[in-house]
């Protein structure tokens, strides 16, 4: 067992819009629950460097920041040099610092961010944090609603692909993405979308997964293989998808992360269906 204790300070939210001269940075306020009134905040101070462990100073320094502030975007970092071949070539780390009344410095953990090349812009949507749904399609059971699958006696929000179970028989998964936020005039060059596989019930290796989008939009909580809601049914039952296929992951045969090219999907703002 280790202990670890100190001062503490705060930390940074996981960034979300990354320019390519540096990202939107958030992070909680910070709070003194010491009594101790030194401990008090004075201003944050934001740091960056290209070491992950790092002490901040003011060689890292990339600007002060008012102590009521929760919020800065980085303009300062240098863009992933166009000869790249890779559209993310460049990293770094950074730090929010607390600058107590004593002027003591009190660091967070470090967060990595990946640098795009310059004059673009690179956005996460994270799933339901960031106002995304899915939800599951299974053949076995048409009319119910598959938004979360029982396992051990509880609902789990697991996304599921295949053509083999005895209790769901063929499943696909349902995903859609909020882009509304994206300027209008913004091209989009690139679009990935990354998903961690958790679980691989097969007998065999070699199980091919497709994304395709869809045709029509549907209704997380009451959708299911015949139904896009409560009243409407799917064209046909199991989703209406294009037949073409925008990007296949091969032979996954193990857990781990795994990305499917979505570059045309979210050029035309479709919606994205995952099957086996």
């Amino acid at each position: 067992m280790t202990v670890t204790y100190g001062k503490v300070g705060t930390a940074l939210n996981s960034p979300t819009v990354i320019h390519s001269t540096g990202s939107e940075l958030s992070w909680k306020a910070y709070s003194n629950t010491t009594g101790d009134r030194d401990l008090n905040i004075a201003e944050y101070h934001l740091h960056r460097c290209t070491q992950q462990a790092f002490t901040p100073s003011a060689a890292t320094l990339v600007a002060p920041v008012g102590k009521s502030a929760t919020a800065y975007t980085d303009t300062t970092a240098t863009p992933t040099p166009d000869s790249s071949s890779v559209e993310i070539g460049r990293s770094h780390y950074y730090q929010i610092a607390v600058k107590t009344v004593d002027g003591q410095l009190l660091g967070s953990p470090t967060r990595i961010v990946g640098v795009p090349k310059a004059g673009r812009t690179m956005k996460l949507i994270q799933g339901t944090a960031a106002g995304g749904t899915d939800s599951r399609l299974s053949s076995m059971q048409p009319t119910t609603n598959q938004d979360s699958i029982q396992s051990a006696g509880a609902g789990q929000r697991w996304l599921t692909l295949g053509n083999n179970s005895p209790t769901y028989g063929k499943t696909r998964t349902v995903m859609k993405f909020p882009t509304s936020d994206l300027p209008t005039t913004a091209t989009v060059l690139e679009s990935r979308l990354f998903m961690y596989g958790a679980e691989i019930t097969t007998d065999t290796n070699g199980a091919i997964y497709e994304l395709h989008g869809l045709n029509r939009d549907f209704d997380e909580t009451t959708t299911t293989w015949n139904n896009v809601n409560a009243t409407t049914p799917w064209t046909a039952a199991g989703g209406d998808f294009s037949a073409t296929v925008s990007d296949t992951v091969a032979s996954v045969s193990e857990v781990g992360r795994h990305w499917w090219d979505a570059t045309s999907l979210t050029q035309a703002t479709g919606c994205g269906i995952g099957d086996k």
